[in-house]
């Protein structure tokens, strides 16, 4: 009973930890990254580590998955791949899953309130550091209410400003994040990049299945969220052609199947389909002008 309580109080002061350097991440991003990643490095990651597990846990998961059925809802995307994922990182993590979405929800906070681009390149870090950190930062980035799931979600004000006209229009945070600055496309594209490495590095091969589900299931929400929004539609074209010249070939190829192959871009005429034409031709042309300056 007393180490019972000790490990209560043990986890209180962890989640107290989370909650301060999440105010301090307002004015110092980077402190509050790195604090959170030596939490989760220390607490959280040694529970991902366990490959046979984890492997265990999600076939029990899967099965009962699949006696849920189908729902209108579920048809729709990214639910049952979000299912499992979260029922999945509460199987393992256990009593220090409180400490994971502490952690989880403090960055999401922060890409709120400071920006996304400045918090993916601060999670960078996580995503070149150790195996676990490397795991812990996918999963924050992919899971139901992750950072990826709420940018998708979260709608925001954005002013486009023409020559002719001054317009406020309604996007994703996602959207606007792609479009608030020229380079944010590529910078998204690292992180995407990163993303995709560790989770094929870190994970067993059907877990890692259900995280690029995920990865591009968000890349198609993303997309169909920047419509009617020039600016934005743009720099999700300009993230998709920096996919395509990814010097990570899976996802260079895996990009270039869903543009040639999903039923979304598959319909005649319709914009999305003129969309992967654009994107693929661009990336054609831009990686031949790349070698030729080269």
């Amino acid at each position: 009973m007393a180490g019972r309580e000790r490990k209560r109080g043990a986890c209180q002061t962890r989640l107290g930890f989370v909650a301060t350097y999440k105010q301090i991440g307002t004015s110092d991003l980077a402190l509050a990254m790195e604090k959170f990643g030596t939490i989760a490095e220390d607490k959280l990651a040694p529970r991902l580590l366990g490959t046979f597990e984890i492997q265990r846990v999600l076939s029990r998961i899967e099965a009962e998955a699949a006696k849920r059925g189908t729902t209108q809802k579920e048809a729709f995307g990214l639910i049952r791949q979000h299912y499992v994922l979260q029922l999945l990182a509460a199987e393992i993590m256990q009593d220090r899953a409180p400490l994971l979405y502490a952690i989880q929800y403090a960055i999401v906070a922060l890409c709120i309130t400071v920006d996304p681009i400045s918090v993916f390149q601060e999670l960078r870090q996580w995503l070149r550091g150790s195996e676990g950190l490397r795991a812990i930062g996918c999963l924050i980035y992919l899971q139901s209410d992750g950072i990826a799931d709420v940018l998708k979600e979260r709608e925001v004000d954005f002013v486009e400003e023409t020559e002719a006209h001054r317009d406020r229009l309604s996007t994703s945070m996602a959207i606007a994040a792609l479009a608030s600055k020229s380079d944010a496309p590529a910078c998204v594209a690292r992180l995407l990049e990163d993303v995709f490495v560790a989770s094929n590095d870190v994970f067993p091969v059907v877990v890692a299945r259900y995280l690029r589900e995920s990865f591009f299931g968000h890349l198609r929400s993303w997309l169909t969220s920047s419509t009617g929004f020039p600016k934005g539609e743009k720099a999700a074209e300009d993230l998709f052609v920096c996919l395509l010249r990814s010097p990570v070939q899976g996802l260079k190829k895996q990009t270039l199947d869903m543009l040639t192959k999903d039923e979304m871009f598959l319909k005649p005429d319709s914009s999305l389909q003129r969309f992967a034409h654009t994107v693929i031709k661009r990336g054609v042309s831009e990686a031949k002008e790349g070698k030729s300056s080269g």
